[in-house]
């Protein structure tokens, strides 16, 4: 999922060492307050910030170590449509004000 949200590669032997494994990656810029730096620049203005946290949250959970621990694949669908939904929510609300 961080891939999509990145827009890079799991592994990128190419990068630096300290940013190859895009999930170490993620981790520390999340941990350092950094997350404006993991999203995709070609899809930033389109997402909303609640979509963002909410795709974050879905994808850190899948990436628990024990698999006891994470979320089910219906769950995963269930937040990634509640999600998306925050974009539809917005571009309704921006047609009721037009219209006011």
């Amino acid at each position: 999922m961080f891939e999509v949200l990145c827009g890079k590669p799991v592994i990128d032997p190419s990068l630096p060492k300290e940013s190859v494994n895009l999930v170490e990656c993620v981790r520390k810029c999340l941990r350092n307050g950094e997350s404006e730096k993991i999203v995709d620049p070609r899809i930033a203005q389109d997402i909303t910030l609640e979509s963002w946290m909410k795709f974050v949250e879905t994808a850190q959970k899948c990436l628990v170590e024990y698999s006891a621990d994470r979320s089910t694949m219906g769950e995963v669908l269930w937040n990634l449509e509640y999600a998306s939904n925050f974009k539809e929510r917005r571009k309704n609300s921006a047609r009721e004000q037009d219209l006011v």
